[in-house]
């Protein structure tokens, strides 16, 4: 997860960056109920780009992310995101991993 640094901008700008969030995975696009990845805190004023690790491993391909902002370090209006990326492994069995069209987020 990435955020304008403070300094780039002005101190104020790290309010508006994400606090705390928590991470889903899907296999198909339609799906009411992912899998629930993770809760992650951004510390924001530690780093303005971060990487979480998840406790376990996920089996399978996940094809969509859900990324869910729970709170933010104070702005009461909105919350910046400058960056979100998402990093696995290829499948062990050697399989081809299906890479969706478009990007859609929600």
């Amino acid at each position: 997860m990435d955020h304008v640094s403070g300094t780039a901008f002005h101190g104020e700008s790290i309010s508006r960056a994400p606090k705390d969030f928590t991470v889903y995975g899907f296999k198909e696009e339609h799906e009411e109920q992912g899998t629930f990845l993770g809760q992650f805190t951004f510390l924001a004023a530690l780093n303005p780009s971060q990487t979480f690790q998840l406790k376990n491993e996920l089996a399978g391909v996940v094809n969509y992310i859900r990324l869910q902002v729970l709170s933010n370090w104070g702005h009461p209006d909105y919350t910046c995101l400058y960056r979100f990326r998402v990093h696995g492994d290829p499948p062990k069995d050697g399989g081809e991993v299906p890479v969706p069209s478009v990007n859609k987020f929600h």
